[in-house]
């Protein structure tokens, strides 16, 4: 929250350890059912790996490539899990809005544009007629980053020399944003307030983020556009449950030749 990561120790500081909800993802099971690669005669990780719910919509992804961008935000492992239990009974998809772990702020579809866009805020409060609390900031905006731009509507500092905060003061966690401004007038405020999209728009609560951008490589390593959060449950639920057939040959395969080896035992 402080820095967006940029405040992060180097790698070569960094203990690692498998975290043990990794193998709750990532089933045992379905080790014996992957594709694994070779590399200079060695056996090494598998072209994909197949978690129980789509672990790109929980983590989501951003980034560019040869040709190629994506933009995926990340969304309630809740909400996923609850939409492919309805798959699983044969009901309707229900829409699932962009979700941030910690956020307290408020997200939104866009009005007036097509399902995709969303509008992520802020929480801002104010508390008298020359006094702002800001206790969320939206999602990308970090801590120390909205300080300096604090900073620019200091008196002095920006294009309005009068400035347009007196003052302000941080009371921050490294999870929590908290910061209290002191306006310069009582009037200037109001005149904030008043202006199109208020106070919100005066200290930017409010950003977009968007699923219309979301590439992501098919089970053929082929890069593939996905025109909404839907077509991804549906895809996923397409390649699960068709792992869950083979996984069930598996285990049935491997019981039986269980039970023949102890029938030869008892036998001899």
């Amino acid at each position: 929250r402080l820095m967006g990561g940029k405040d992060a120790a180097s790698a070569r500081y960094v203990f690692t350890k498998l975290e043990t909800i990794t193998r709750v993802i990532f089933h045992p099971d379905d080790d014996p059912l992957l594709n694994y690669l070779q590399d200079d005669g060695q056996s090494i990780e598998p072209d994909y790996y197949a978690p129980v719910i789509p672990m790109a919509l929980v983590n989501g992804s951003e980034g560019i490539g040869t040709g190629w961008s994506t933009s995926i935000p990340t969304f309630n492992p809740r909400d996923i899990i609850a939409n492919l239990k309805r798959l699983l009974v044969g009901e309707a998809l229900q829409e699932m809005l962009p979700w941030f772990r910690g956020f307290t702020g408020e997200t939104a579809l866009k009005p007036g544009r097509e399902s995709g866009s969303y509008i992520v805020s802020g929480h801002l409060e104010k508390l008298d007629d020359v006094t702002i609390r800001i206790s969320e900031l939206p999602v990308g905006k970090w801590t120390h980053d909205y300080k300096g731009f604090l900073e620019t509507m200091l008196p002095g500092q920006g294009e309005d020399k009068d400035g347009f905060i007196k003052d302000f003061k941080e009371n921050h966690t490294d999870t929590d944003v908290l910061f209290t401004v002191t306006v310069v007038s009582a009037q200037k405020l109001a005149e904030a307030e008043a202006a199109p999209g208020g106070l919100w728009k005066k200290f930017k609560m409010d950003t977009t983020v968007s699923t219309t951008n979301m590439h992501m490589f098919e089970t053929d390593e082929q890069i593939t556009k996905f025109e909404n959060v839907e077509q991804v449950i549906n895809r996923f639920y397409e390649v699960r449950v068709g792992l869950y057939d083979r996984r069930k040959e598996y285990l049935i395969q491997k019981l039986q030749d269980e039970f023949d080896k102890l029938a030869n035992k008892v036998r001899g």
